[in-house]
């Protein structure tokens, strides 16, 4: 859902299924929410497999009403677990994830769109290569 605030700005209001209501509300470039729906985003949409904090992890990424969503999927119990701070630009993808110690990771796409590959950083500076392969 986009409203238009300014010609700056458009408020976008992301919704989820929860016990609690609205997840979040957050405010884009008006040229970001218009474009929303040919951008590259949809590049990463789908289920992504690799291993993250020495566990095999599905991420899956999803573009609902112009915002990019992420969430890994524990290969241990199966639940979803949100991600933070889900971004995308070109073929450059980078997301939190909120594990002890929390990663930052950034990930490029290559030219098939079936890998992931890049680096997660730690709070502390330490780093480390990552690659996630598109689930078939």
């Amino acid at each position: 859902m986009v409203w238009q605030i300014s010609r700056h700005c458009a408020l976008v209001a992301l919704f989820a299924v929860s016990f609690t209501g609205i997840v979040a509300l957050r405010t884009i470039p008006t040229a970001q929410a218009e474009s929303a729906s040919s951008d590259s985003r949809t590049l990463f949409e789908g289920d992504w497999e690799g291993v993250l904090v020495s566990r095999p992890l599905t991420f899956r990424f999803r573009l609902e009403n112009g915002v990019l969503l992420g969430w890994f999927v524990s290969a241990k119990n199966g639940q979803l677990y949100p991600l933070k701070n889900v971004q995308a630009k070109k073929r450059t993808l980078s997301f939190v994830h909120a594990s002890n110690p929390e990663l930052t990771v950034v990930m490029t796409l290559d030219k098939n769109n079936t890998t992931l590959a890049g680096i997660s950083t730690q709070a502390d500076g330490a780093t480390s290569r990552r690659t996630l392969v598109r689930k078939q």
